[in-house]
């Protein structure tokens, strides 16, 4: 029964291929092209569904790359800003405290000035003292 049905099977088949073969040699050239693209309709449904994550992970690796150059580029940017904006404000600091000093000095005699740092100012009601950086060595005294 197996060696029946093994036979009419492959009769089945000898009988498809023979219709197509003569199917292929009669037809135009059209219905040619027409089957072809039928026959190899499936084999690029298969390529396209296996490549198409592929080229979507190549994608996203190329994107991921252009960020990740890009976010290096900006955090220098930044840094530098950064450093600018520090010294700006620096220089700006600077020229506040230059021009204090130029009022001061346009403002008051400074042809006997002793420059020095106070280090401590003590006011109570008992005693106000100032604690300076210089000294008798260098001409100041206590106004005692």
């Amino acid at each position: 029964m197996i060696k029946q049905t093994r036979n009419v099977v492959l009769g089945i088949m000898a009988l498809f291929s023979l219709m197509l073969m003569l199917r292929v040699v009669t037809l135009a050239p059209q219905a040619l092209d027409s089957l072809a693209a039928t026959c190899a309709y499936p084999f690029l449904l298969v390529q396209e569904s296996l490549i198409k994550p592929i080229v979507r992970m190549t994608a996203r690796r190329a994107s991921l790359t252009e960020v990740t150059a890009a976010l290096r580029e900006y955090k220098e940017e930044n840094s530098t800003l950064l450093a600018e904006n520090i010294a700006c404000k620096a220089a700006q600091l600077h020229a506040k405290q230059m021009e204090e000093a130029l009022r001061f000095a346009e403002r008051y005699s400074t042809q006997d000035v002793l420059v020095g740092q106070v280090i401590l100012r003590h006011f109570s009601q008992e005693a106000h003292f100032f604690l300076l950086d210089v000294g008798e060595l260098r001409g100041v005294c206590c106004d005692s």
